[in-house]
């Protein structure tokens, strides 16, 4: 990731823009640990993009299942219903 922000050029300033988005929304929300899902998610979408595979679906699944499993912090319920 770090090499992306260093080597990239004039026609990725979108993305760049678009990821520190992402960085500076989980991070002033103090929700730092969003941003690694945020990013798994922004490639999985950018495969999806490209392919007709069902696996970048079944990745979003996985995410999900994570996000929403008691292994991760406890959501409140207006969160939960934001996110279905």
């Amino acid at each position: 990731l770090t090499e992306f922000f260093l080597k990239s050029d004039k026609s990725d300033s979108g993305v760049i823009q678009e990821l520190f988005s992402i960085i500076y929304l989980c991070v002033s929300q103090e929700k730092a640990e969003a941003i690694c899902p945020h990013l798994i998610l922004k490639h999985i979408s950018q495969q999806l993009d490209n392919s007709c595979s069902t696996l970048g679906l079944q990745q979003v699944k996985l995410v999900t299942d994570y996000y929403l499993s008691g292994h991760r912090l406890q959501i409140t319920g207006t969160d939960k219903e934001r996110l279905l």
